[in-house]
């Protein structure tokens, strides 16, 4: 994750606190327009910030060396509509919902962020709701099901565990899910370690401000500091 929002707020209060004093020193000081001009400019970038769409959807994911769905990678994938890219759930019609299947990717034609999570609970008699489940395995009848593919590596000889810390459905729609899990593929003892976020309203604790943005506000305490001598 990058800077805390609080970083912003700080930012922007020395940003106020240099104008003002740059205000304070007069009209004719020749600083004044400089400071009115990065005032101008932090207020344009705020406000471009604060605009984007919430994602509803964030993928982390942590492979070994040597595992063979995530290929000894670490991955960070936020999934954002307004920027073209595509998440949605596929629930089988039964009486309870224990099988979901997530889909995800990035806008049509990339491919970098195509994934896919599966988790059922059919073989436990009982619908998906949050919990542990251990003992994995990519076949319904075998108990608890978690298979989780990276763009074209899918592997269905698999064991791994998973937890379920908040899970909602509601008018036959996927509306909330955060889940941990732990895959091993092929029989092989390198993991694949992972956590999705999904939120169908948006998800409010992600993006924060850019590590650059946050740097440009930071300087405004720097040119105050001058400005003041």
């Amino acid at each position: 994750m990058g800077p805390s929002i609080g970083g912003l707020y700080f930012g922007v209060a020395r940003g106020v606190f240099c104008f003002e004093t740059t205000a304070f020193l007069g009209k004719g000081n020749p600083m004044r327009r400089i400071a009115l001009a990065f005032l101008a400019s932090l207020l344009v970038l705020i406000g471009a910030s604060t605009a984007l769409a919430i994602p509803v959807a964030r993928l982390q994911l942590w492979s070994d060396p040597g595992d063979y769905v995530g290929e000894g990678g670490t991955y960070d994938f936020i999934y954002d509509r307004a920027l073209g890219d595509r998440a949605g759930a596929v629930t089988p019609l039964y009486p309870q919902v224990d099988q979901l299947i997530l889909l995800l990717d990035g806008p049509p034609g990339s491919g970098h962020k195509t994934a896919l999570l599966q988790l059922g609970t059919r073989a436990l008699g009982i619908p998906l709701q949050p919990g542990y489940y251990p003992n994995t395995s990519g076949y319904v009848e075998n108990g608890p099901v978690l298979i989780v593919s990276l763009r074209d590596r899918i592997a269905f000889d698999l064991a791994g565990e998973f937890t379920i810390f908040d899970f909602a459905f509601s008018s036959g729609s996927l509306t909330r899910l955060v889940v941990e899990f732990t895959q091993y593929a092929n029989g092989s003892s390198a993991a694949l370690r992972g956590r999705l976020d999904y939120d169908a309203d948006g998800l409010t604790n992600i993006p924060e401000p850019s590590t650059a943005l946050l740097m440009l506000l930071g300087l405004t305490g720097l040119s105050c500091r001058r400005l003041a001598v």
